[in-house]
């Protein structure tokens, strides 16, 4: 079992989705600050713990693969052709 499906059985949906909503926050100043002249180091920590928690949404809702699969195909279909 992978990181990201321990810690969706441990803690609720609800719990994770407002702290995924946290992590959001955390990461656009970050990436403000980046902007504004600061280092990445704290952009990236933020990226990171906004990609884990989009790792853990994948246990709670069904649908993603396929939705990622689609919006590959679009974007491939987009820019690629």
């Amino acid at each position: 079992m992978s990181l990201p499906e321990k810690m969706a059985n441990k803690f609720q949906r609800r719990e994770q989705v407002i702290k995924l909503l946290e992590e959001l926050g955390e990461c656009s100043a970050a990436i403000a600050r980046y902007l504004n002249g600061s280092t990445a180091y704290n952009m990236i920590d933020e990226i990171i713990d906004v990609e884990f928690l989009f790792a853990q949404m994948r246990c709670y809702f069904d649908g993603f693969e396929a939705a990622k699969e689609r919006n590959d195909a679009e974007i491939k279909n987009r820019f690629f052709k």
